[in-house]
């Protein structure tokens, strides 16, 4: 691989240092961008199996007229 960068390097007129430099930052741009088009951070996102499991089964909706969030984790903890 080291030879092949080197002859590469050197046919563009290049060190190969920049030739290097050049390839990693066409890489990192080319997977900045992808990444970006295929999933957001939020898609990508990984749950906990134990929260995933409570939330598919309904633990963490609030009621309406229940308070906000704070009250109800206040709730929570008082009832254990």
């Amino acid at each position: 691989m080291y030879r092949r960068a080197k002859i590469l390097a050197i046919e563009r007129d290049q060190t190969l240092k920049d030739f290097v430099l050049n390839a990693l930052d066409r890489e990192l741009k080319s997977s900045d961008s992808t990444c970006r088009q295929e999933q957001s951070f939020w898609d990508r996102r990984q749950w906990v199996p134990a929260y995933r499991e409570a939330l598919e089964a309904g633990e963490f909706r609030v009621s309406p007229g229940s308070g906000n969030a704070t009250d109800w984790i206040s709730q929570d903890r008082d009832e254990r």
